[in-house]
């Protein structure tokens, strides 16, 4: 009798899976800061992780604890699965771990990538250079700036560019980055997403 009553929630339990695949040179970062990557990981999201290291990749995957941990809302495995996804991939890109933990404590907060190639196809060699150059600005001042204004985080890992916030913030950060790609001036850029964000914070 015992073993039939325990099978259901056996059956119950469908193991599920993601893989982050990390690239050559975050491999060692990454390694250094492994624990403070796993730790959140699996005593926030009752998760499993490993380091792959055959594949060179981040393996996450649900565990029956995760199950008895959301028994009221099964939905919950799939959206911690995602949030530790986001939390991995924003570590590997370069964000801090304490900024990367907004990913998994809120549930407004998202990771957006995109190339500077995906804006302006065309660029290449010193003009390639001076575009990211001019994203970052003088002692990088005008990410900073751009930072600050949206409340997001970006990180400029050669010619791709993470923004990490909510949705709305991560939309003005990003335009405010296009702009600069296409040769706005940062003066400009910075005017027009403080204007943006003051009629948000006006909305809301």
């Amino acid at each position: 009798m015992n073993g039939s009553s325990a099978s259901p929630e056996k059956d119950q339990f469908v193991r599920e899976t993601r893989s982050v695949k990390i690239p050559h040179h975050r491999f060692p970062p990454l390694k250094k800061m492994w624990m403070e990557v796993y730790t959140p990981i699996v005593e926030y999201c009752k998760l499993e992780i490993r380091m792959n290291l055959k594949n060179r990749t981040v393996d996450l995957r649900t565990s029956p604890q995760t199950v008895t941990a959301n028994t009221n809302n099964p939905n919950q495995n799939k959206v911690l699965l995602q949030k530790a996804e986001d939390f991995v991939k924003a570590v590997i890109a370069g964000f801090d771990v304490k900024d990367a933990m907004a990913l998994l404590r809120m549930d407004d907060v998202y990771i957006e990538g995109f190339e500077v190639k995906d804006v302006r196809a065309n660029l290449q060699g010193d003009n390639l250079s001076r575009c990211i150059g001019r994203i970052s600005g003088s002692h990088g001042k005008t990410k900073y700036t751009i930072e600050n204004v949206t409340r997001t985080r970006i990180v400029l890992a050669d010619t791709k560019i993470w923004v990490m916030g909510t949705t709305q913030n991560i939309r003005v950060a990003r335009d405010a980055i296009c702009d600069l790609i296409r040769g706005s001036p940062a003066a400009k850029v910075c005017t027009r997403i403080r204007s943006v964000m003051n009629r948000v914070n006006d909305t809301y």
